[in-house]
């Protein structure tokens, strides 16, 4: 797919929203540590069980580790000189998605608890490697639902609260938990170490991707052997 300019997005996004959840829905806060996280193999038998446009959106999410809000448009903070302002972002775009020699690109993604007034600081790209151990049937999901899409189509538009209830219902698990898979799998499938962490998730600090450096140990046995 050829990205169209970000600007072609429609305005009216926002309109057809599949109906929100019943407002008594309660989230839990607790840390996705916490929570029994599903093997990679269960996680896509849940999946499977969801239907559209929540199935293709957890599988969405689980392979490229966006947070809940970043691909279904919404608004974020960031301050000026002490100042608070609002900073609106829109949906992915079909036309955001380029596949190409193997890799599935996302352009133009936003970064959610970055209150940066730099634009360049909080959008940024995200990528999924096609061939990568137990993402094609992943990708299928997703691609399967992008299929007919205009490029200038928004891919969900449906608003979070929606996901997080059928993401807790039928994966049994929050969307935040998601990210924190896929953060795990990156340091032990990929062996990406703490600043390619970093920079893949956009992260302000280093609590996180040191935190799931940790398990990418095949990198610290690396580093150590070609000491000697």
């Amino acid at each position: 797919m050829q990205r169209q300019s970000y600007d072609t997005v429609h305005e009216s996004y926002g309109k057809n929203r599949p109906p929100d959840p019943p407002q008594t829905m309660k989230r839990k806060s607790k840390n996705s540590e916490e929570y029994n996280q599903p093997s990679e193999q269960e996680l896509l038998n849940r999946i499977n069980n969801m239907r559209e446009p929540y199935k293709s959106y957890a599988a969405f999410s689980y392979l490229f580790g966006n947070r809940v809000s970043e691909g279904i448009g919404g608004k974020s903070k960031y301050k000026t000189r002490g100042i608070d302002n609002i900073r609106e972002y829109k949906p992915i775009l079909a036309g955001d998605i380029t596949i190409e020699n193997g890799w599935i690109e996302v352009t133009h993604v936003p970064t959610l608890k970055r209150k940066v007034r730099d634009i360049n600081k909080f959008y940024r790209d995200m990528i999924v490697l096609q061939t990568g151990q137990g993402e094609k049937p992943f990708i299928n999901i997703l691609l399967q639902h992008i299929e007919n899409k205009r490029p200038e189509e928004p891919l969900w538009t449906h608003n979070r609260r929606t996901q997080w209830y059928h993401c807790n219902k039928h994966l049994q698990i929050p969307p935040k938990v998601l990210r924190s898979l896929r953060a795990k799998k990156d340091a032990k499938v990929y062996h990406l170490g703490a600043l390619e962490l970093k920079e893949k998730y956009n992260w302000g600090s280093t609590d996180m991707p040191f935190f799931y450096a940790k398990y990418n140990k095949e990198a610290l046995k690396k580093k150590m052997e070609e000491s000697q």
